[in-house]
């Protein structure tokens, strides 16, 4: 990357990040085809635990990244605007569609999905509304406090605040889970995924209300060299350790946790880092950049549809498993998730024909 001055990032929809998610959109089909289509929980490979360790980061990170709008006037009526849109876009087309998945195509009932912590694998956008609401609540308070009693910048009181309660939620994930009412609680909820991953959505914030200061840093030649050798290093040692320990004791679940997380955040940069660098081949202009915005701007109805689709095929399991050929279980893996991922866009387009199950299914404007 050039030494040249970086220009900031621009208002409104940035190419890049919507090729972005459009990518890790992606990387979540193609974890579903291999979980639950290829291998049926039975087999994880090291495609699958390399993209596994950034690839939920990786949303999160974009959702923080969006959510960040600097030219917005915090307040409570701010907040429950806000969460009432959240509602309208993101959990209502989840209850419906989740419906229809849990009675029509899995013959149970909502007791099952709501009971069951992943909701029957619709749990994100659960846990992103809880995210949302964390930051609308943070924000609000913080620029509250800053108008009033504090002369530090509401901006900065913000920012500390949000690592503040992201770092109490890290720290108290595991107590979280042993309490049996909390677990009962995180399993109806689905805050267990909300206290592992706050943290990303943190990072997202951040890396856009400061992004001079962050791209600067990441694309300094040496900071890109070393975050990339330090993903490659602990990303390795981590599977090593994780293979060899067989009983683990709190303090090594502890350390295995916190090499998760770092090898989180470091897998966070390095792809944000490479689509931010080729930028110019994830704008509109080219097939990859479109094709891979238009995923991202449909991120919600190919996750609520693509369960429907999957295929279940042991026998290629089986064979991409004696072969161990990771070329070719990329290509079968991808090819797999992109044709899911097209049939998922087909009957979004045939649903959306109608504006109100648009809005309803998938949080459309009608």
């Amino acid at each position: 990357m050039s030494e040249s001055v970086i220009a900031p990032l621009p208002k409104g929809r940035i190419q890049y990040v919507d090729a972005l998610r459009g990518f890790t959109m992606l990387l979540v089909v193609f974890a579903h085809v291999e979980t639950f289509g290829l291998f049926n929980f039975e087999y994880e490979t090291f495609v699958g635990r390399l993209f596994q360790s950034f690839r939920m980061p990786l949303f999160f990170f974009i959702s923080g990244f969006v959510a960040y709008k600097p030219d917005r006037e915090w307040n409570l009526n701010t907040c429950w605007t806000l969460t009432k849109k959240k509602i309208a876009i993101q959990i209502i087309p989840t209850l419906a569609i989740g419906a229809v998945y849990t009675y029509a195509y899995l013959q149970s009932d909502m007791r099952s999905f709501i009971s069951d912590p992943a909701k029957l694998g619709y749990w994100f956008p659960f846990v992103l509304l809880e995210m949302f609401v964390l930051y609308y609540a943070v924000s609000a308070v913080s620029y509250t406090v800053g108008k009033k009693w504090i002369s530090i910048p509401k901006p900065v009181i913000s920012s500390v605040s949000l690592i503040f309660l992201a770092l109490v939620m890290y720290l108290l994930k595991l107590p979280f889970k042993i309490v049996p009412v909390l677990d009962t609680i995180g399993n109806f909820t689905s805050l267990h995924y909300t206290f592992n991953y706050f943290m990303y959505f943190v990072f997202g914030v951040l890396a856009r209300q400061y992004s001079d200061r962050f791209e600067t840093i990441i694309e300094n030649k040496y900071v890109s060299a070393a975050v990339i050798l330090l993903f490659a290093g602990v990303f390795f040692f981590y599977n090593f350790l994780n293979v060899s320990v067989d009983d683990m004791f709190l303090k090594e679940k502890v350390i295995l946790t916190m090499l998760e997380s770092i090898i989180g955040f470091l897998g966070v940069v390095v792809v944000y880092s490479f689509f931010r660098k080729y930028s110019d081949s994830f704008d509109g202009g080219t097939k990859l950049g479109s094709s891979l915005q238009y995923i991202g701007r449909r991120t919600l109805d190919i996750y609520l549809l693509h369960y429907f689709f999957l295929p279940f095929l042991p026998e290629a399991g089986d064979f991409l498993r004696q072969s161990h050929n990771v070329v070719l279980e990329l290509f079968i893996g991808l090819c797999l998730s992109v044709l899911i991922v097209i049939v998922c866009l087909c009957v979004s387009n045939v649903i959306r024909i109608s504006p109100f199950l648009g809005k309803y299914l998938f949080g459309a404007k009608e």
